[in-house]
Protein backbone atom coordinates (compact mmCIF):
# COMPACT_ATOMS: atom_id res chain seq x y z
CA UNK A 1 0.00 0.00 0.00
CA UNK A 2 1.73 3.47 -1.55
CA UNK A 3 1.49 6.45 0.98
CA UNK A 4 2.64 9.68 -0.30
CA UNK A 5 5.00 11.74 1.35
CA UNK A 6 5.56 14.37 -2.15
CA UNK A 7 5.40 13.91 -5.69
CA UNK A 8 8.52 11.64 -5.91
CA UNK A 9 8.86 10.29 -2.63
CA UNK A 10 6.26 7.45 -1.17
CA UNK A 11 6.58 4.73 1.69
CA UNK A 12 5.68 1.38 0.61
CA UNK A 13 3.86 -1.21 3.57
CA UNK A 14 3.81 -5.07 2.73
CA UNK A 15 1.20 -7.40 3.69
CA UNK A 16 4.31 -9.19 5.20
CA UNK A 17 4.69 -6.01 7.38
CA UNK A 18 8.05 -4.91 5.80
CA UNK A 19 8.07 -1.03 4.22
CA UNK A 20 10.26 0.27 1.95
CA UNK A 21 10.93 3.89 0.26
CA UNK A 22 10.63 4.52 -3.62
CA UNK A 23 12.24 8.07 -4.93
CA UNK A 24 10.79 8.64 -8.31
CA UNK A 25 13.00 11.48 -9.37
CA UNK A 26 16.25 9.36 -8.27
CA UNK A 27 14.82 6.24 -9.59
CA UNK A 28 16.04 4.39 -6.43
CA UNK A 29 13.78 1.90 -4.02
CA UNK A 30 15.37 0.67 -0.79
CA UNK A 31 14.83 -2.78 -2.10
CA UNK A 32 17.91 -2.44 -4.81
CA UNK A 33 16.09 -4.09 -7.27
CA UNK A 34 15.09 -1.06 -9.67
CA UNK A 35 18.67 0.25 -9.08
CA UNK A 36 20.56 -2.65 -10.12
CA UNK A 37 18.19 -3.64 -12.96
CA UNK A 38 16.97 -0.62 -14.41
CA UNK A 39 13.75 -1.58 -14.47
CA UNK A 40 11.05 -0.42 -11.87
CA UNK A 41 10.80 -3.05 -8.83
CA UNK A 42 6.62 -3.82 -7.56
CA UNK A 43 7.11 -0.88 -4.85
CA UNK A 44 8.21 1.35 -7.44
CA UNK A 45 5.59 0.24 -9.66
CA UNK A 46 2.72 0.67 -7.25
CA UNK A 47 3.82 4.53 -6.49
CA UNK A 48 4.10 5.15 -9.92
CA UNK A 49 0.19 3.86 -10.38
CA UNK A 50 -0.60 5.88 -7.71
CA UNK A 51 0.23 9.03 -9.45
CA UNK A 52 -1.17 7.48 -12.44
CA UNK A 53 1.86 7.65 -14.36
CA UNK A 54 3.31 5.00 -17.15
CA UNK A 55 5.96 2.50 -15.76
CA UNK A 56 6.85 2.60 -19.27
CA UNK A 57 8.60 5.97 -19.04
CA UNK A 58 10.79 4.86 -15.65
CA UNK A 59 12.62 2.36 -17.40
CA UNK A 60 15.82 2.78 -18.19
CA UNK A 61 17.56 4.13 -21.30
CA UNK A 62 19.98 1.23 -21.98
CA UNK A 63 16.81 -1.02 -22.90
CA UNK A 64 15.50 1.57 -25.65
CA UNK A 65 16.42 0.36 -29.71
CA UNK A 66 18.12 3.91 -30.17
CA UNK A 67 20.43 3.39 -27.83
CA UNK A 68 21.27 0.09 -28.97
CA UNK A 69 21.72 0.57 -32.36
CA UNK A 70 23.71 3.84 -31.48
CA UNK A 71 26.42 1.10 -28.84
CA UNK A 72 26.47 -1.01 -31.89
CA UNK A 73 26.45 1.77 -34.85
CA UNK A 74 30.38 1.39 -35.31
CA UNK A 75 32.47 -1.21 -36.95
CA UNK A 76 33.76 -4.10 -34.82
CA UNK A 77 37.46 -5.23 -36.17
CA UNK A 78 38.53 -8.17 -36.49
CA UNK A 79 41.30 -10.17 -34.84
CA UNK A 80 44.80 -12.39 -35.68
CA UNK A 81 45.05 -15.84 -35.11
CA UNK A 82 47.12 -16.76 -31.73
CA UNK A 83 50.77 -17.51 -34.12
CA UNK A 84 50.34 -13.94 -35.11
CA UNK A 85 50.48 -12.45 -31.85
CA UNK A 86 53.33 -10.11 -31.08
CA UNK A 87 55.45 -12.36 -28.68
CA UNK A 88 56.79 -10.99 -25.26
CA UNK A 89 59.44 -11.30 -22.38
CA UNK A 90 56.83 -12.41 -19.62
CA UNK A 91 56.09 -15.88 -18.41
CA UNK A 92 53.02 -17.35 -20.43
CA UNK A 93 50.05 -18.95 -18.04
CA UNK A 94 50.06 -21.95 -17.36
CA UNK A 95 47.20 -24.84 -16.33
CA UNK A 96 47.29 -25.07 -12.40
CA UNK A 97 49.18 -28.00 -11.50
CA UNK A 98 46.62 -30.38 -9.71
CA UNK A 99 48.51 -33.18 -7.17
CA UNK A 100 46.61 -36.46 -7.45
CA UNK A 101 44.14 -36.34 -3.98
CA UNK A 102 43.92 -38.79 -1.52
CA UNK A 103 41.50 -41.81 -1.35
CA UNK A 104 40.60 -44.18 -4.67
CA UNK A 105 39.35 -41.54 -7.59
CA UNK A 106 35.51 -41.71 -8.46
CA UNK A 107 34.93 -43.10 -11.81
CA UNK A 108 31.76 -41.49 -12.65
CA UNK A 109 31.72 -37.86 -13.05
CA UNK A 110 30.42 -34.96 -11.37
CA UNK A 111 26.99 -34.27 -12.29
CA UNK A 112 25.60 -30.28 -12.15
CA UNK A 113 23.48 -29.61 -9.72
CA UNK A 114 20.38 -29.11 -11.63
CA UNK A 115 20.64 -32.53 -13.50
CA UNK A 116 19.34 -35.43 -12.88
CA UNK A 117 20.96 -38.92 -11.18
CA UNK A 118 21.26 -41.93 -13.70
CA UNK A 119 18.21 -44.14 -12.46
CA UNK A 120 18.91 -47.64 -13.09
CA UNK A 121 17.36 -49.68 -16.41
CA UNK A 122 15.11 -52.00 -15.16
CA UNK A 123 16.37 -54.71 -17.99
CA UNK A 124 19.62 -54.75 -16.17
CA UNK A 125 20.77 -57.63 -14.48
CA UNK A 126 22.56 -58.23 -11.40
CA UNK A 127 25.97 -59.97 -11.32
CA UNK A 128 26.80 -62.40 -8.06
CA UNK A 129 29.84 -63.41 -6.87
CA UNK A 130 30.16 -67.11 -7.76
CA UNK A 131 31.05 -69.32 -5.52
CA UNK A 132 30.09 -67.28 -2.27
CA UNK A 133 28.45 -69.08 0.51
CA UNK A 134 26.95 -67.97 3.51
CA UNK A 135 27.62 -69.82 6.79
CA UNK A 136 25.51 -70.12 9.70
CA UNK A 137 27.67 -69.12 13.03
CA UNK A 138 25.18 -71.22 14.98
CA UNK A 139 24.75 -74.24 13.64
CA UNK A 140 27.67 -74.28 11.17
CA UNK A 141 25.30 -75.23 8.19
CA UNK A 142 25.81 -73.35 4.62
CA UNK A 143 22.92 -71.84 3.00
CA UNK A 144 21.33 -69.18 6.06
CA UNK A 145 22.62 -66.88 8.57
CA UNK A 146 21.88 -66.88 12.27
CA UNK A 147 18.75 -65.04 11.93
CA UNK A 148 17.08 -67.59 9.94
CA UNK A 149 18.57 -70.52 11.68
CA UNK A 150 16.09 -73.67 12.09
CA UNK A 151 17.72 -74.48 14.97
CA UNK A 152 17.96 -71.68 16.93
CA UNK A 153 14.13 -71.04 16.35
CA UNK A 154 13.21 -74.54 17.27
CA UNK A 155 15.47 -73.83 20.92
CA UNK A 156 14.10 -71.17 21.52
CA UNK A 157 17.45 -68.94 20.15
CA UNK A 158 19.56 -70.98 22.44
CA UNK A 159 21.86 -72.36 20.31
CA UNK A 160 25.60 -72.95 21.10
CA UNK A 161 27.77 -70.86 18.87
CA UNK A 162 30.82 -72.37 17.08
CA UNK A 163 33.27 -71.06 19.30
CA UNK A 164 31.37 -72.98 22.53
CA UNK A 165 31.47 -75.99 20.35
CA UNK A 166 35.17 -75.69 19.96
CA UNK A 167 36.01 -74.91 23.34
CA UNK A 168 33.90 -77.80 24.29
CA UNK A 169 35.89 -80.34 21.96
CA UNK A 170 39.21 -79.38 22.82
CA UNK A 171 38.28 -80.00 26.47
CA UNK A 172 37.20 -83.40 25.84
CA UNK A 173 40.34 -84.28 23.77
CA UNK A 174 42.61 -82.50 26.90
CA UNK A 175 40.48 -85.06 29.10
CA UNK A 176 40.40 -88.08 27.25
CA UNK A 177 44.39 -87.52 26.88
CA UNK A 178 44.85 -87.33 30.54
CA UNK A 179 43.29 -90.24 31.26
CA UNK A 180 44.93 -92.18 28.36
CA UNK A 181 48.51 -91.32 30.12
CA UNK A 182 47.38 -92.45 32.99
CA UNK A 183 46.26 -95.62 32.14
CA UNK A 184 49.66 -96.44 30.14
CA UNK A 185 51.67 -94.97 33.17
CA UNK A 186 50.28 -98.27 35.03
CA UNK A 187 50.34 -100.85 32.86
CA UNK A 188 53.31 -99.94 30.76
CA UNK A 189 56.16 -101.99 30.94
CA UNK A 190 59.32 -100.28 32.88
CA UNK A 191 62.80 -101.08 33.33
CA UNK A 192 63.80 -102.89 36.31
CA UNK A 193 67.10 -102.59 38.24
CA UNK A 194 69.26 -105.96 37.83
CA UNK A 195 69.02 -108.45 40.42
CA UNK A 196 70.19 -107.93 43.57
CA UNK A 197 73.00 -109.49 45.48
CA UNK A 198 71.40 -111.90 47.19
CA UNK A 199 70.42 -113.44 43.95
CA UNK A 200 66.45 -113.82 42.57
CA UNK A 201 64.88 -116.51 41.55
CA UNK A 202 64.15 -114.83 38.15
CA UNK A 203 66.80 -113.25 35.11
CA UNK A 204 67.20 -109.71 34.39
CA UNK A 205 65.33 -110.09 30.83
CA UNK A 206 62.27 -111.91 32.79
CA UNK A 207 62.77 -108.71 35.34
CA UNK A 208 62.54 -106.39 32.47
CA UNK A 209 59.21 -107.37 31.43
CA UNK A 210 57.05 -108.55 34.78
CA UNK A 211 56.22 -104.97 35.51
CA UNK A 212 55.55 -103.41 39.06
CA UNK A 213 53.95 -106.74 40.41
CA UNK A 214 56.93 -108.50 40.14
CA UNK A 215 58.39 -108.69 44.40
CA UNK A 216 61.84 -108.25 43.41
CA UNK A 217 60.99 -104.97 41.64
CA UNK A 218 61.33 -101.79 44.00
CA UNK A 219 60.82 -98.10 42.60
CA UNK A 220 63.52 -96.02 43.86
CA UNK A 221 62.70 -93.12 46.19
CA UNK A 222 63.37 -89.90 45.11
CA UNK A 223 64.86 -87.52 47.91
CA UNK A 224 62.05 -84.46 48.30
CA UNK A 225 65.07 -82.56 49.25
CA UNK A 226 68.03 -81.29 47.31
CA UNK A 227 71.64 -82.45 47.67
CA UNK A 228 74.55 -80.47 48.69
CA UNK A 229 75.34 -77.42 45.85
CA UNK A 230 79.07 -78.02 44.15
CA UNK A 231 80.59 -75.22 46.64
CA UNK A 232 78.81 -77.06 49.60
CA UNK A 233 80.97 -80.60 48.26
CA UNK A 234 84.20 -78.90 47.63
CA UNK A 235 84.05 -77.19 50.71
CA UNK A 236 83.52 -80.55 52.91
CA UNK A 237 85.96 -82.13 50.32
CA UNK A 238 89.11 -79.46 51.96
CA UNK A 239 87.73 -80.00 55.03
CA UNK A 240 86.79 -76.05 55.72
CA UNK A 241 84.79 -75.24 58.45
CA UNK A 242 81.65 -72.93 57.59
CA UNK A 243 82.58 -70.61 60.31
CA UNK A 244 85.60 -68.60 60.18
CA UNK A 245 86.58 -70.47 56.64
CA UNK A 246 90.14 -72.25 58.59
CA UNK A 247 90.74 -76.39 57.74
CA UNK A 248 90.69 -78.34 59.84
Amino acid sequence: MPIKCDDTHFEIKCYDGSQFNVDLEKRSCTCRVWDLSGIPCKHAGSAILAQKWDPVDFVSDWYSAQLYKKVYGGAIFGTNSVSQWTQTLFIPPLPPNFGRGAGRPSKARKRGPEEPKKKKSKNSVKMFKQGWKVTCKKCGLTGHNTRSCDRRKKQGGQVDSILQRKRARSSNRQNNANTSQSSTSVDRPTMLPPNTEEGSTYSNEELQFRGPNCPEYQIPIVPSKAGPSPFEQLQHALGYKHSGGKRN
